[in-house]
């Protein structure tokens, strides 16, 4: 005697993303929009990560960038699982390349000058600030005296890279 045993194929739930990456490196305003097919009734999501974000029915809004693991699981039970990668540009990372210090206290023949990577580039603004108060544009800066200076730079997507402080003191009269 012959029994027939039948058995069911496995789920054919499926779960897909369309993903918005982050504006900067260091943001989280990246965005995965989740859809399923064959499921069965409402869906549920988990969604875990680097960041804190919290799944808003088929959204997640506020990530920065980052491989996220997201599950669904319809109302029959079914689960679908899916890794999300959510891209950003590369930091904007700006270096000191050159720094020459006045010869001495008042003159002013002393110079900086930056090198920015990274970042949605190759367009920068490069804003030079001296003793806090805005001083000059663009990568070098020539003719300088004694002061604490600072540069930001941000590239055309509005992300931004900076040194906070670059003392600038005179090398000092030499007396013989």
């Amino acid at each position: 005697f012959l029994d027939t045993i039948h058995i069911a194929p496995a789920s054919d739930f499926i779960l897909s993303a369309t993903v918005v990456d982050a504006t900067c490196s260091n943001s989280e305003d990246g965005e995965t929009l989740l859809e399923t097919e064959n499921g069965t009734g409402e869906v549920d999501f988990t969604f875990t990560g680097p960041f804190g974000a919290v799944p808003s029915g088929d959204t997640i809004s506020d990530v920065g960038a980052g491989v996220y693991e997201v599950t669904a699981i319809d109302e029959a039970g079914c689960p679908a699982v899916l890794l999300v990668e959510v891209g950003a540009p590369p930091p904007v990372v700006v270096l000191l390349n050159s720094l020459d210090r006045p010869s001495c206290t008042g003159d002013e023949d002393g110079f900086l000058s930056v090198t920015v990577s990274g970042g949605a580039g190759p367009e920068y603004q490069v804003d030079w600030l001296l003793d806090g108060a805005p001083f000059g544009t663009g990568p070098t800066l020539q003719n300088l005296g004694e002061g604490q200076y600072a540069v930001e730079v941000s590239d055309a997507a509005g992300c931004a890279g900076s040194i906070a402080s670059i003392p600038l003191v005179a090398e000092g009269d030499v007396e013989l």
